[in-house]
């Protein structure tokens, strides 16, 4: 049942990852500021460190490379950031999941960098294949974001491997809003093949159940669009043959999108 909140396999939780604005001098204390949303509001603490960061300057180069490769796939296009030599005025970058805690203990706030997730991103132009083996596990793809090889101005964040679902499994009737859409009766392979003129070779392999990111026009709001034809382009249920994986985790890019 596509449409039950039950699914075969591991599901999301839509993480969010706590973010740090590097700024040359320290900014005053700010209040938590709530941000209001269409299912509710979510309330953002914001804490101001004091003591200075020491990096060297391969480091610095180095946060500079992911927070404009994070941009970069927040907007799928260019962003201007400024550079190392022509000067910058701030740079995100992602924290470890304990830095609250770290930052409360008084560790050093280097060490509350999430440096691992620093070196993917940055080492990683574009992206990355889906392999569909022993790697494709809850573990590694509940932080990534997809997209597909056909269409890679669309992501994705993934919600659960559909170990139910297979290409060549009938594409489920209750689907509303995307592809699927008015498909039912049809396997997903089939629909690739006549709409898309894409062949499905691994008929075997296990669906990832997704929801799209929405678009992102300016640095407070997404955009909501009214045209019903470009909702229903996204997919509801992604073919891992046919996907890739940004090389920047979902969660700093759901944060991201709001900063």
């Amino acid at each position: 049942d596509a449409g039950s909140t039950q699914h075969a396999g591991q599901t999301a939780t839509g993480n969010f990852r706590s973010l740090a604005l590097l700024t040359a001098n320290a900014l005053p204390q700010f209040d938590p500021v709530e941000l209001f949303l269409d299912d509710g509001s979510l309330w953002v603490d914001m804490t101001v460190a004091t003591e200075t960061l020491n990096l060297t300057v391969q480091q610095t180069s180095d946060l500079h490379q992911y927070y404009g490769m994070v941009y970069h796939n927040l907007y799928r296009k260019p962003v201007a950031l400024g550079s190392l030599e022509s000067g910058i005025r701030h740079i995100i970058v992602p924290l470890k999941n304990n830095a609250d805690l770290m930052f409360k203990d008084g560790k050093p706030l280097e060490q509350l960098i999430d440096w691992n997730e620093v070196q993917t991103g940055m080492n990683t132009s574009n992206s990355v294949d889906i392999r569909n083996d022993n790697e494709f596990t809850w573990d590694f793809l509940h932080d990534r974001v997809f997209f597909e090889k056909a269409q890679s101005g669309r992501l994705y964040f993934p919600k659960a491997i559909r170990s139910d679902l297979t290409p060549s499994s009938p594409i489920p009737h209750d689907i509303c809003g995307t592809r699927e859409e008015f498909q039912g009766g049809k396997t997903f392979a089939t629909l690739y093949s006549d709409k898309y003129e894409i062949i499905v070779h691994d008929l075997n392999q296990v669906l990832v159940e997704v929801e799209c990111m929405e678009s992102i026009g300016d640095l407070l709001q997404p955009v909501k669009s009214n045209d019903k034809r470009k909702r229903v382009s996204s997919a509801r249920f992604l073919i891992p043959e046919l996907c890739c994986m940004l090389p920047v985790a979902a969660s700093v890019l759901r944060s991201a999108s709001w900063t």
